[in-house]
């Protein structure tokens, strides 16, 4: 993924110019970048699954990890990920109620 985005880069050097999402098959990759944090969040789904709605779930759980891992975030990363390992619960409460949440996504 990185790859993907340093030779966006070199095609147009702007700060904060990244490829939001790329299809590859039958897949659809969707990425959100958090700048402050310096996190890539990323998706991937059917190209069937609709891409607006997908980023808008996407940009749900981003904002959900940043709020809840604010703190953790400010330290320097060691790669220690097990601090991250709380946010399976929230992950899995946010998509608890399947029909309601990704019925929106067909």
């Amino acid at each position: 993924m990185s790859a993907i985005q340093s030779f966006s880069y070199e095609l147009d050097s702007k700060e904060h110019n990244f490829i939001n999402s790329f299809t590859l098959g039958a897949s659809t990759f969707n990425f959100l970048f958090h700048y402050k944090y310096n996190l890539f969040f990323i998706s991937k789904s059917s190209t069937q699954i609709n891409s607006k709605l997908m980023k808008k779930h996407l940009k749900e759980i981003k904002d959900m990890f940043v709020n809840l891992f604010k703190e953790d975030l400010k330290k320097d990363f060691d790669g220690e990920v097990s601090t991250f390992k709380k946010f399976d619960k929230e992950f899995k409460e946010y998509f608890s109620d399947k029909f309601v949440k990704l019925k929106s996504l067909w």
